[in-house]
């Protein structure tokens, strides 16, 4: 007996499946037609082994063998979910609660070819896990032999507090540590010089790498990559590299400095200095990409700014977080932290149906963050009895009005909404 998708399930997936392609037309036919033979064609070969599965299960008691997968096409996706999956295992392990061999395959195109070698030095992965999974999943009960990646679970939200209660996994060799030394050695920087990685979010990346979908419901989220000159200067004249980062992006930085490196439009930019760059840096600027993710995986604080929905908030993290300003379009009057909550879309069309303007935190206010998370860092920091009143309230009206980590899941406790954006708008926590 094989299970079918309820009714209901199949009746969504079809939909979806209708929307993307009026959406991205030919080329997203294309892409599911692919997409569908290969899981087909999985599908089929598992129904041939599944007398070769009943074995593994039935020996389950003396080796329990399981199969899984990850997203390689989405960075943040990819990157968090492994390190998700070996932060839970080792602290499995810490607890005598882990006795399984488990195998994965990886799902579309990688995104990063040296972040998979990496995790291929991690994990046991090989494109025929895709067999034996797909053999389970057909078997009419739950087998408890397929494990799932944290996207699936959770969002690839970390509610457990893994991350925090463990060190980074993935690691770089000694000659590749070299490497990046004697490569970033050519621009006169010397190791032991911090380096600040700038990640500014616009259109380029998806509609250029992921072409055949409309990526524009997005767009509520992309940014104006002149108002980070200002920080970046900032950062340059106390000592810091910034290196503004991108596979792909509309627009060149456009600030001159010795210690400031458009690496994003460089000849250089590879996918090896992507993770070394991020490996290295004493903190990382965001906007909140996915490519963010990777410097968490290596435990490097973050500075998310222009933040969007605040509902998201990666409260498993260390970051200092400032949310774009939402603004009631008729009354001209910005939302309070419980009416962002309220509003969280994560289409552009949900924020102008609802009559709400979307507007960038200004260079001032970015500045503002960024030194305050650099403050942090270096010690000098202090934060008044006031400030801590402020965060607690935030935090909990984040647990009261639909925050999106449960309010009995892990907290990091250097996850923290902006002390100097929360001084500057006072009206934020009425």
């Amino acid at each position: 007996m094989i299970n079918f998708l309820p009714r209901r399930k199949f009746t969504r997936f079809v939909r979806h499946q209708i929307a993307g392609i009026k959406d991205g037309g030919k080329s997203v036919i294309w892409g599911k037609a692919k997409k569908g033979l290969l899981w087909g064609g999985g599908a089929i070969t598992g129904v041939i082994f599944l007398p070769f599965v009943l074995i593994i299960w039935a020996l389950r008691s003396i080796v329990f063998i399981r199969f899984g997968y990850f997203l390689a096409h989405r960075i943040g996706h990819f990157a968090f979910d492994v390190d998700y999956y070996l932060s839970g295992r080792e602290c499995s392990k810490r607890e005598k609660n882990w006795n399984t061999i488990d195998l994965f395959f990886l799902a579309g195109a990688p995104c990063n070819s040296f972040l998979v070698d990496l995790v291929k030095r991690e994990l046991r992965v090989s494109p025929l896990v895709r067999i034996p999974y797909f053999s389970h999943k057909l078997m009419p009960w739950k087998s408890g032999n397929l494990v799932l990646p944290a996207w699936k679970i959770n969002g690839s939200r970390d509610h457990m507090g893994y991350l925090a209660n463990t060190g980074p996994h993935l690691s770089l060799s000694d000659s590749e540590d070299r490497a990046g030394v004697e490569f970033l050695g050519r621009f006169n920087w010397k190791p032991g010089e911090p380096i600040v990685c700038l990640i500014v979010r616009d259109s380029a990346y998806l509609n250029t790498i992921q072409s055949g979908k409309d990526w524009n419901y997005h767009s509520y989220r992309d940014t104006q990559i002149a108002n980070y000159h200002s920080a970046a200067l900032a950062l340059a004249k106390n000592g810091y590299w910034v290196f503004r980062m991108g596979k792909a992006v509309e627009r060149e930085f456009g600030v001159t400095h010795s210690r400031i490196v458009d690496y994003a439009n460089s000849a250089w930019r590879s996918d090896f200095l992507d993770v070394w760059l991020m490996s290295h840096c004493e903190f990382c600027i965001s906007t909140s990409t996915g490519f963010d993710s990777v410097a968490a995986v290596f435990r490097k604080p973050l500075a998310l700014v222009n933040f969007m929905p605040l509902a998201e908030f990666q409260t498993w993290s260390s970051c200092v977080l400032a949310p774009s300003h939402l603004i009631w379009k008729k009354s001209n009057r910005k939302l309070t932290c419980r009416e962002h909550l309220v509003h969280c879309y994560m289409r552009t069309e949900q924020y102008e149906a609802a009559g709400i303007e979307v507007q960038e935190l200004s260079p001032q206010e970015i500045n503002y963050v960024v030194e305050e998370v650099e403050s942090r860092i270096t010690g000098s920091w202090v934060d008044t009895v006031e400030a801590m009143e402020k965060q607690s309230r935030f935090w909990d009206i984040y647990k009261a009005n639909q925050g999106w980590t449960p309010k009995k899941a892990f907290f990091h406790s250097e996850a923290r909404i902006s002390t100097r954006f929360l001084d500057n708008h006072p009206n934020f926590l009425d």
